[in-house]
């Protein structure tokens, strides 16, 4: 049977196992490199800081709590949208689109490969910060089973806002210098949302973009589900926090194969000669 006649769902479940084993590759090289210390980094120093330094004078009565509630929040965001980005760039450099192209449900695969792997690594990290934070500095972990399945659905809803964009961003860059610009937008964004510090004190004028976009609405999901005693202010809040998230995810979904498919049509064996060819001329 080819995959032209196979039925929808046997063609969906093997989209799903190509993924699957893409992630599962991805997953292992990732953490078992020396690099993958760096992830052990910033919560080692995020505790020393806590443990040493009274944030609740400038962070509020939330203090380090709602802080590190905030930072797990944009650790899934950096991870997803930039994260994306970033690999798209390189695996465009190095030929892995151009065989995306060769294999069996490529593209479909390797988004779900790529969806499965940035999700696992995004958990991984914000873990890696909220498990040293909950022993050394506040409880800050969910004690209950209705709150570990609302943390997992926040880290969900927080991959599907933020992948696909990412990819539809990827796609359309060509060059690695590129991601620089794109982070700092990325990082100015969460600056300002509400991440780290309240947005009461920003004007109106720049309160009402920011909501438009899901960062702002991440950081409080995250935050009711971390920080205990936060809450939605009305119901109608709580509707908004996740329909803006869902919207993004809706709009990436959409866009993101098409702008996949376009990427990997320009991929050729003369294109990956000129990089090379610049690469000695430049070194870039």
């Amino acid at each position: 049977m080819t995959a032209t006649t196979m039925a929808p769902g046997a063609s969906q479940l093997r989209v799903l196992k190509f993924g699957a084993l893409q992630a599962k590759v991805e997953i292992i090289n990732r953490f078992t490199r020396p690099s993958a210390l760096g992830h052990l980094i910033v919560p080692a120093v995020l505790v020393v800081v806590f443990l040493n330094v009274d944030v609740s004078d400038f962070l509020g009565g939330q203090g380090a709590t709602g802080m590190l509630a905030g930072i797990a929040a944009a650790s899934l965001f950096v991870g997803g949208f930039v994260g994306i980005c970033g690999e798209l760039v390189a695996e465009q450099d190095d030929g892995t689109m151009l065989r995306v192209r060769t294999l069996p449900y490529g593209l479909a695969g390797y988004l779900v490969g790529k969806t499965l792997s940035l999700w696992v690594t995004g958990v991984v990290t914000a873990l890696l910060l909220l498990i040293p934070a909950d022993i050394f500095v506040s409880p800050i972990l969910p004690g209950t089973i209705l709150g570990c399945a609302a943390l997992t659905g926040v880290a969900i809803l927080t991959l599907f806002a933020t992948v696909p964009m990412g990819s539809v961003v990827g796609s359309l860059i060509k060059s690695p210098l590129a991601i620089f610009p794109i982070s700092l937008v990325a990082y100015a964004l969460m600056s300002v949302s509400g991440i780290f510090f309240s947005i009461a004190s920003m004007p109106d004028w720049l309160t009402v973009p920011i909501k438009v976009f899901p960062v702002y609405w991440l950081g409080l999901l995250s935050r009711v589900t971390l920080v205990p005693g936060t809450t939605f202010d009305s119901a109608g809040q709580a509707v908004v926090a996740i329909g803006v998230p869902v919207a993004w995810a809706a709009l990436g979904l959409i866009l993101a194969p098409r702008a996949l498919r376009v990427m990997t049509r320009r991929q050729s064996g003369a294109r990956l000669e000129a990089l090379a060819q610049r690469r000695a001329a430049r070194g870039y």
